[in-house]
């Protein structure tokens, strides 16, 4: 198991931390954000159908949802704000993942 140098308790399950790392790869995680949201579409569009919040302030979101109409432009918002933080994140090593403790928090991993 892959450790990130980090005590028995604190370190993440082997599926975690493979998926962790393949994810701190901006084309792997915008890659994930496009495949999510076109299998969210259908539900995304009755959603906003039932509950026009698109071009509107809603609280607490940020002041430029007003501009996002539609929603693959919530999509490539979310796509600007993630590939931002995954640049900071790119240039760290992978010990600087948070640690998660998985005994205190009652998280159950088959071996």
């Amino acid at each position: 198991m892959f450790s990130l140098g980090l005590p028995q308790r604190h370190r993440y399950p082997p599926h975690m931390t493979s998926l962790l790392l393949s994810l701190a790869i901006p084309s792997v995680a915008l890659a994930e954000i496009d495949v999510t949201a076109l299998l969210l579409q259908d539900a995304a569009g009755r959603t906003f159908l039932r509950w026009p919040v698109l071009g509107e302030y809603v609280w607490p979101n940020d002041f430029g949802a007003e501009d996002r109409t539609t929603y693959a432009e919530e999509v490539d918002y979310l796509k600007g704000g993630s590939s931002n933080g995954l640049t900071g994140l790119t240039h760290n090593s992978a010990h600087s993942l948070p640690a998660l403790d998985c005994t205190s928090i009652g998280f159950l991993f088959p071996s």
